[in-house]
């Protein structure tokens, strides 16, 4: 969460990020505090569905080596 929350702290006081980040995640990203991991495995394939818009030929050479947002982008998706 402190990857979250440093930006929101840098730009307010302490009491207002703590507001900003409470409403972050109960209203716009509750799935990721969830014990299932659903909001982490929709991040996932959110990383994979952007970047096949983004880098279409990276995207096919990961995509031919079976290399999904599962395998390299775990630790960084859900580090929340």
């Amino acid at each position: 969460m402190n990857v979250l929350l440093a930006p929101i702290l840098f730009a307010m006081p302490e009491l207002d990020a703590f507001f900003t980040f409470s409403r972050l995640i109960k209203d716009h990203i509750p799935m990721y505090v969830q014990p299932s991991l659903d909001g982490v495995h929709y991040g996932l394939r959110l990383m994979d569905e952007c970047l096949r818009f983004v880098d279409p030929d990276l995207s096919a050479h990961l995509i031919s080596h079976k290399l999904t947002a599962n395998l390299y982008a775990m630790p960084c998706i859900s580090f929340f």
